[in-house]
């Protein structure tokens, strides 16, 4: 038993030696921000359901719209080419807020141009009480996007995140199964990085 913490702690100060030896870059991300969510169903008209309910499909209109965002980024380099870059932001778009969480990898095709893709992880905030009441605030998307690295401290970016999720309550989909609705959010970012 001791001889296996012994190990553990050798293969610990390993690990920790190796990453401190990758270079760790830290900075804050800006810009414009868009963001939708999309309702679709196996071809029923929603529209019928949302008058009974006194809404129309205005109210499904959850991140719709131009806004900003802010958020601090860290990079690690793991290859020559190749980097992970992870982010924590805010954004604003039509009458709702999120907050977002990409973990990417970018690999650079060039000394400058780079190519991302990842996950992302979000938190919508700000939805009105009817659309509280069957949107899941918690959501995850797959990322792509391109980067370019106009001096090592200062970077553009541009990123799309296709919602993975279906955003819908599970309760709301099952009672629903029969028109299969999915509501997915979409965003497109385009930032700029100031590293420090």
């Amino acid at each position: 038993m001791r001889k296996n913490y012994i190990v553990l702690v050798i293969v610990l100060f390993c690990g920790i030696q190796t990453f401190a030896q990758k270079k760790i870059e830290f900075g804050i991300i800006g810009g414009a921000f868009y963001g939708n969510a999309t309702l679709k169903t196996s071809g029923v008209d929603i529209g019928p359901v949302l008058s009974l309910l006194g809404q129309n499909e205005d109210a499904l209109d959850v991140l719709d719209g131009i806004g900003l965002y802010l958020g601090l980024v860290g990079d690690i380099r793991i290859l020559e080419d190749l980097k992970i870059q992870s982010e924590l932001f805010y954004a604003g778009a039509g009458d709702e807020s999120i907050i977002g969480f990409p973990i990417v990898a970018k690999y650079y095709v060039s000394e400058s141009l780079n190519v991302q893709a990842g996950p992302q992880f979000d938190l919508v905030l700000g939805l009105s009480d009817f659309v509280d009441n069957f949107f899941d605030t918690f959501g995850y998307s797959g990322v792509v996007g391109l980067g370019y690295d106009i001096s090592p401290k200062i970077i553009v970016q541009t990123r799309y995140a296709f919602g993975l999720r279906n955003r819908l309550e599970s309760e709301i989909s099952d009672a629903l199964s029969s028109i299969r609705p999915t509501l997915r959010t979409n965003t497109l970012q385009f930032g700029l990085i100031y590293k420090f």
